[in-house]
């Protein structure tokens, strides 16, 4: 007869793990009175939404302790974070990863606290500042680290299985007139359409927000979260940032000419496609985490929905399969 381990739900919730390893990595005043963790915020920043950051000290350094929440990763990793943070800060490109603790799902990074501070859109206003961006996630697309090949349509079916196993999935939100059923016929038509044309490979970086760019008092990039970083199509990245810091497709164009060196109607087309799944598999993740008792709570649902009200907006300002002609 099968018996199962039974579960310590008190182990399931971050802040308990995050003590446990602060009590045995960090500094003694951390261990008797940790700092407050960075609050989540979902809008118009993207920050501490997959685990519970705090600053603490570390042996001599100063650090960012980031546990993440339970199955706030899934389909990605945590050896693949482990793997991607310690790249990163190899390169130059991101913070230092200090230690990590997979029993705990815990990472302690290097805090850039000084002379460095988070970026938002309007610094991208710029376009030598945003050319600096483009050549740092090209960089990492050439450089990085990976132990993951999930491609866009990959991680939306995983997030697509997990919401159709819930047994009371949330009710999509009404002002986006997008049922789940539309949204899976969408991705899965634009999937098609790359299945046929193919793609590039590239190491992503996965986390497009502007709120995960650093920028330094002397102009320098780094980014912020490898949680996401996987082989796929560097077009993904590309079209992600896109929906952070351009308004046009002259905007876009230019982003193009950044990243390749010259624009065609074909690549607009990709950038405009994978935009649409971008803001789907968020949208996704974002309504799997108003269910996760772990993760919901910081406007999660609203996330979702604006996301959805985004996909409606480019579908009805581009047609969706003279898009894929063009591509």
């Amino acid at each position: 007869m099968m018996t199962s381990t039974p579960v310590n739900e008190e182990l399931l919730k971050t802040s308990v793990r995050q003590l446990s390893v602060i009590n045995r990595f960090g500094s003694d005043k951390d261990k008797e009175q940790p700092a407050d963790p960075f609050p989540a915020i979902a809008m118009p920043a993207h920050n501490g939404l997959d685990g519970l950051i705090r600053p603490v000290v570390s042996g001599s350094d100063s650090c960012l302790a980031k546990t993440y929440h339970h199955e706030a990763l899934a389909p990605y990793s945590f050896a693949n974070a482990v793997q991607a943070f310690t790249k990163a800060g190899q390169l130059g490109i991101g913070a230092k990863l200090i230690a990590s603790d997979a029993a705990t799902e815990s990472l302690f990074l290097e805090y850039l606290n000084q002379g460095w501070e988070t970026a938002v859109v309007t610094d991208f206003k710029d376009p030598n500042r945003l050319a600096k961006l483009v050549e740092v996630k090209k960089a990492w697309h050439i450089k990085g680290s990976s132990k993951l090949d999930l491609s866009a349509f990959d991680v939306f079916d995983a997030y697509q299985s997990v919401w159709n196993a819930l047994p009371n999935p949330l009710p999509m939100p009404v002002n986006t007139d997008i049922t789940m059923e539309k949204l899976a016929a969408i991705v899965g038509e634009i999937q098609q359409a790359f299945k046929v044309s193919g793609s590039d490979l590239a190491i992503l970086h996965g986390e497009n927000t502007m709120s995960n760019v650093l920028i330094s008092d002397k102009d320098d990039i780094k980014l912020v979260d490898f949680d996401r970083t996987t082989i796929s199509d560097p077009m993904w990245d590309i079209a992600a940032m896109s929906l952070e810091v351009c308004t046009d497709d002259d905007d876009r164009n230019q982003l193009l000419e950044m990243y390749f060196g010259a624009t065609t109607p074909a690549l607009l087309a990709r950038l405009k496609l994978y935009s649409v799944v971008d803001d789907a598999v968020w949208a996704m993740w974002a309504l799997l985490g108003e269910t996760n008792p772990y993760r919901k709570g910081p406007e999660l649902y609203k996330y979702a929905a604006n996301r959805l009200v985004r996909i409606r907006h480019h579908l009805s300002s581009s047609d969706l399969s003279k898009l894929i002609k063009e591509m």
